[in-house]
Order: structure tokens, then C-alpha cells, then sequence
């Protein structure tokens, strides 16, 4: 049974010693039993419990990238970062507390593309994270990773969704002429966040903090944009930023992204496959099968051709709700 509202707000006072909540009001989510706490100095708080060992991982990976952190690091974003304010035994698992800073987050389909607006700005935002310097994740024993290591990945993934005979053939060509592409793997890996638009908080048109940063570590920097690269116009606008801070050296930088993206329906299937969820199974199929419509079963269409975007509005909006979290 999940937990109330109220019972999250004694847990915080517990976690947080000298917490005085006024105000406790629950958020859903469907991996943590979480609320929005509102104290007596002003500031909005946040207590979560994991519901799964999963969501434990997660949140147990987040709290060290917080920590990593540095004063040092944190001066160098133009946004607020969160920090690990208590955290206490909950049974099995844990609470953990942590600040709550204002603004919304934005619908990757709904982001205004107007010249520097908010996409704009949050490719600025990701470009200040891929600048920071290394030695925070690698101080941390945080993961690491280059080149070679993401092909590998992107191999693993193609070679393990070949083999369960659900892979369209027009897919299972595109990728694999992706993956074979060398230039498309010369990039600087960077410090990454694993961000996707929800973890971008705004108010109007600017970006005024970060959440969801437990995929820091040093990677492909693409990683950070298989997101925007599901809308066109959300893309054209988050490079655009990105690219005025982070310079424009990375020049296969979107295509990466954008077989990143295709390689998540992939692994859907693959989660799918694993966990025995026919639903799953069926609904990965289905948007394969719609990726392989979309380019038209041409063998030699290519990550780096110009195609119509991998999902419809509706279903990028659906699959970024369902994936699990890795």
C-alpha cells in the first residue's frame, strides 16, 4: 500500500531533523512513494521511498551524483542542483529528502522553438553539464566510459534484439550499418546526466534547475539528446543552444542521438522479452514495426538520411512514461 502524504511528511521530520512541514501534498509517481512538502521557512521539499529494487538503484545512484557534486561544480551551472538534505530507514528501503526548487517541467513535444527560447536554453543547460570537468565523476568512482565502450553497447543491444526474430529487417540494416559507421563513434566523451525533458525545470523561458541526475558519469554525450531528437523542430532548437556552448565539434553528434533513440525500442523489447510482459512485447513490436514503415522498407535507408522522426507525438509522449529506468 502506498504511503500517504502524511506519513511521507513524518518520515522527512525524521530524516531532517528541525524539518517543520506546513503543507504535505502527494506526487505521482509510479516508481516511489513521494510527496511535495512545504515548510515553515518557505522552501518546498521533496521525500521519496522507493517501491521497487529498482527504483532503490535508482535513487541510491542519484544521491551519489549529487554528492559529486562539488560547491566548485555547482558554481559552474547556470541552474540550481539539489542536494541531499536527510535520509532515514524506511523497512526495507529508504526515505530521502532532498530540496524542491520552483518551475515546471515541459513536455518534450510542447518545448516553444522560438529563437533562443526555452529549447534553446536547455541546450545551453546540457552543454554546461558536458563542460564540466571529468575529475567530479571520476573522484566519485562514478561510471566511465568512451568510444569504444558505446559501440560495444549499441552492438550488444542490436545483436541481442536480432536474435529474438522480432527485429524488422529495414530496422536490424539501418542499424547495422549505424553501428558499422566509424566516424560516426570519433566523439570526446563528457560528463553526462542521462537527462531527458523531464528533467529540465523552467519557469517561462528559462531554465531554472536540473533533476533526475542519477546517469552522471563520463559518456557519450549524445546520450543526453535521444529525447529532443524524436521532435525536429525540439532538436533543431536544443543543438542550437547546445552547440553556442558547447562548440560544434562533435559533427555526428545528432545522428548518434538519434540511433540511441532507435536502440531504447530495442531494449523495450528486449524488457519485455526478459520480464515475460506480453504487453510489452506487443507494444514494442508495434513501434518497430511502425519504424520500419516509416522508412518506407528501404534497405539502404541511414541514421544520417533524412527520415520522419522515429515515433508520432502521441507515442514519444507514451514511451517516455513507460521505460523503465536504467
Amino acid at each position: 500500500m502506498a504511503r500517504s502524504a502524511f506519513t511521507l511528511a513524518a518520515l522527512a521530520s525524521a530524516a531532517v531533523p528541525g524539518l517543520d512541514v506546513r503543507q504535505a501534498a502527494p506526487l505521482a509517481d509510479p516508481d516511489f512513494d513521494a510527496a511535495v512538502l512545504g515548510g515553515a521557512d518557505g522552501r518546498d521539499w521533496l521525500v521519496r521511498v522507493p517501491r521497487t529494487k529498482s527504483a532503490d538503484r535508482r535513487l541510491e545512484s542519484e544521491l551519489r551524483a549529487l554528492a559529486a557534486l562539488t560547491p566548485g561544480a555547482r558554481a559552474r551551472l547556470p541552474f540550481a542542483v539539489t542536494s541531499l538534505a536527510g535520509r532515514t530507514k524506511a523497512g526495507p528501503t529508504f526515505v530521502a529528502v532532498t530540496e524542491r526548487f520552483p518551475g515546471e517541467a515541459v513536455p518534450a513535444t510542447a518545448i516553444p522553438v522560438e529563437p533562443e527560447g526555452l529549447g534553446y536554453g536547455i541546450g545551453q543547460a546540457i552543454g554546461a553539464v558536458h563542460l564540466l570537468p571529468p575529475t567530479i565523476v571520476a573522484d566519485a568512482a562514478l561510471p566511465m566510459s568512451g568510444p569504444a565502450e558505446s559501440r560495444r553497447a549499441a552492438i550488444g543491444v542490436l545483436d541481442r534484439t536480432v536474435a529474438t526474430g522480432m527485429l524488422p529487417v529495414a530496422v536490424q540494416a539501418r542499424w547495422q550499418h549505424a553501428i558499422d559507421d566509424a566516424d560516426l563513434w570519433q566523439f570526446q566523451a563528457r560528463v553526462v546526466g542521462g537527462f531527458d525533458s523531464s528533467s529540465f525545470l523552467a519557469v517561462e523561458d528559462t531554465v531554472v534547475a536540473l533533476e533526475g541526475w542519477h546517469g552522471l558519469a563520463i559518456g557519450d554525450p549524445a546520450e543526453d539528446f535521444k529525447w529532443a531528437v524524436q521532435t525536429e523542430r525540439v532538436a533543431d532548437a536544443v543543438f542550437s543552444g547546445y552547440w553556442s556552448t558547447a562548440g560544434t565539434g562533435d559533427r555526428r553528434l545528432r545522428h548518434r542521438a538519434a540511433l540511441l533513440s532507435e536502440l531504447d525500442l530495442g531494449r523495450w523489447l528486449l524488457h519485455g522479452v526478459e520480464s515475460k510482459a506480453t504487453d510489452v512485447v506487443d507494444d514494442a513490436v508495434e513501434l518497430l514495426t511502425n519504424l520500419a514503415e516509416r522508412i518506407h522498407g528501404d534497405m539502404s535507408a541511414r541514421i544520417d538520411s533524412p527520415t520522419a522522426p522515429v515515433l508520432t507525438v502521441d507515442e514519444v509522449e507514451d514511451l517516455l512514461d513507460r521505460t523503465p529506468s536504467r
